[in-house]
């Protein structure tokens, strides 16, 4: 019997994952949460770096070869208001990267995303309701060793 020593990609990346944990980012998203409100518009993070891509998708909160930040949202005394999330890598090899971007609203479903063939995401949410969001970050085709820089902005 000749057999095909070669394993479909998505088989190929859990095996890797879980033998030498390579897929998984050396380092979370810093800090891992934060809020934007009418006193604090703007809030910031990191993430990475990432030893792999990842061009197979997340596979929910908390898998290890994507990076999560958990976002809370308090509305403003004012309306229309709009939150704009971004993300951009950081790293040295920053023009080589491409990340993908996907928020999911309180109830865990995914309301927007951004996926374009660049390492810079942009999604915005306008007059979201309070609450927390989780941000996804895919490290979709990436250098080794990649780095993010994220921002989340409550803006009218």
């Amino acid at each position: 019997m000749i057999r095909n020593p070669a394993l479909p990609t998505a088989a190929a990346v859990a095996l890797l994952t879980t033998l030498t944990g390579a897929a998984a980012p050396l380092a979370a998203a810093t800090p891992a949460s934060g809020t934007v409100s009418e006193g604090s518009p703007t809030v910031s993070w990191v993430g990475g770096p990432f030893a792999v891509s990842n061009p197979i998708g997340c596979s929910g909160a908390g898998d290890p070869s994507c990076d999560d930040f958990s976002l809370e949202i308090v509305p403003p005394s004012f309306s229309p208001y709009a939150v704009i999330i971004e993300i951009d890598s950081s790293g040295a090899a920053a023009d080589q990267d491409d990340y993908d971007l996907t928020v999911y609203g309180p109830d865990g479903n995914a309301i927007d995303d951004s996926a374009s063939s660049g390492s810079f995401e942009r999604v915005a949410l306008f007059d979201p309701p309070a609450g927390t969001y989780r941000i996804e970050v895919l490290p979709w085709l990436v250098v080794p060793g990649s780095t993010y820089a994220g921002e989340a902005r409550l803006i009218n």
